[in-house]
């Protein structure tokens, strides 16, 4: 798992860098609603750096097409107990834990009840199906909470806080989140952090991803309103200003992330309203596709060039025919590690493997056919071949394929190893 997050981290970074600079430029330029929708850039930015581009290929490039890995010292440890993936456990599981009790102990110490007549007649004329509402003393504002059954939750003093046409915008700003369904979204940008928690950029997006939400929402509910409506719903949010609700994973407030920060900057955009233009737009959507097509060639080129060499292999000879498969490219290929060993003693060799590639993409089987020196580089080499990761194929199981990994201490070794068909060269430096 460890190693699939350390593959996304370059073009998880280059897309958190360009998100946040061009949000930084077109914030004041572009509506809040096109500004939240860019945030799809990442999930589909890093699907397609991780699928494979087709590259059309030719058997004559098979003796050439070798891709080469290196090693840094670094990464020369006795793979019994890898200290990082500890490090990287323990974090998320201490943000999956904070999270899940902390919903669990709002959930259990809130009491709902019943709305009053007053309050149960507006709301009645605006719920959408498959939301309930309830009124608590434990909030200070309304309060979208739940995953599997989300509850729209009102204070107890809703309708005195609050006049007859704030109260409305406050219910539309909910109905919002629930009609995009932005819980959902939060609990997948939540996972999104707990896995790369260590990286900064993902906190500082994380963040601004929150704050984008709610300003979607306040443009989506103030779109069509007089002047007069917006500085109504602005003093709804001052009312709110100095009020906190408690701590809850999944939950949307219409005070969520309600920091004087964080209210000064959605009163300034109800003020500045953006308008949405077609050209802005069209300028985002080309932004948002180069930056995707960007990084989907980056990956084409980390992942691995050459295309799956398949091949028949004569057990008595350990010779093969080679038969090259144009439509199967690699998606993730980690390196092995170069024993420590064997780095200290400057031994160097090669190991030749088979394995099959399942429907999903995943090898199988993976074998030694052949080793020099024999045993030194075997279980590093099987151990990396099991993590690869092939584009699927759900018509059928590509069997006997074979890779051949050198062992490196430098990329100037004169070793000399067995001319095979696909060579990966792995070195210490």
């Amino acid at each position: 798992m460890i190693e699939f997050l350390q593959s996304l981290l370059i073009p998880l970074s280059i897309l958190l860098t360009m998100i946040l600079i061009v949000h930084k430029l077109m914030r004041r330029h572009i509506d809040a609603q096109s500004l939240y929708y860019f945030w799809l850039v990442l999930p589909v930015g890093l699907m397609f750096y991780l699928l494979p581009i087709q590259w059309e290929v030719e058997n004559s490039i098979i003796s050439s097409a070798i891709t080469t890995f290196t090693i840094t010292p670094s990464q020369w440890e006795v793979n019994t107990f890898n200290y990082w993936s500890l490090f990287w456990l323990v974090g998320s599981f201490i943000m999956l834990t904070f999270a899940t009790s902390s919903y669990f102990l709002f959930r259990r110490n809130i009491k709902l009840l019943t709305l009053n007549e007053k309050t149960a007649q507006l709301v009645k004329s605006v719920l959408p199906e498959g939301l309930c509402a309830w009124q608590s003393e434990s909030v200070n504002s309304p309060v979208l909470v739940g995953v599997l059954k989300p509850l729209l939750i009102l204070p107890t003093d809703f309708e005195v806080r609050f006049d007859q046409e704030q109260q409305e915008l406050i219910l539309a700003h909910e109905i919002c989140h629930f009609d995009r369904n932005d819980i959902y979204w939060n609990l997948i940008a939540y996972v999104f952090v707990t896995l790369f928690w260590f990286h900064p950029l993902v906190w500082i997006a994380y963040a601004r991803f929150c704050r984008d939400q709610e300003t979607s929402c306040d443009h989506n509910v103030l779109a069509r309103k007089q002047t007069e409506s917006r500085i109504n719903y602005s003093k709804a949010l001052i009312k709110v200003v100095s009020t906190r609700p408690i701590f809850s994973f999944a939950q949307l407030s219409f005070m969520n992330y309600g920091d004087k920060n964080m209210m000064l900057e959605r009163i300034n955009n109800i003020k500045l309203n953006p308008k949405r233009s077609k050209l802005k737009a069209a300028l985002l959507s080309v932004t948002a596709l180069t930056l995707v097509s960007g990084v989907s060639v980056a990956g084409a080129n980390l992942t691995g060039n050459g295309a799956l060499v398949s091949a028949s292999i004569d057990s008595g000879t350990n010779k093969s025919v080679s038969k090259l498969t144009s439509d199967v490219q690699p998606i993730v290929r980690i390196e092995p590690r170069y024993p420590l060993k064997a780095a200290q003693e400057g031994i160097e060799g090669a190991v030749l493997l088979k394995f099959d590639v399942d429907l999903d993409g995943s090898t199988k089987n993976v074998s030694v056919l052949q080793a020099i020196p024999n045993d030194i580089f075997n279980k590093e080499s099987i151990a990396a071949i099991e993590k690869w990761k092939y584009k699927p194929d759900t018509y059928k199981v590509l069997q006997d394929n074979v890779v051949q990994l050198d062992f490196r201490i430098d990329t100037n070794s004169t070793f000399e190893s067995i001319n095979l068909i696909e060579k990966i060269k792995v070195s210490n430096h």
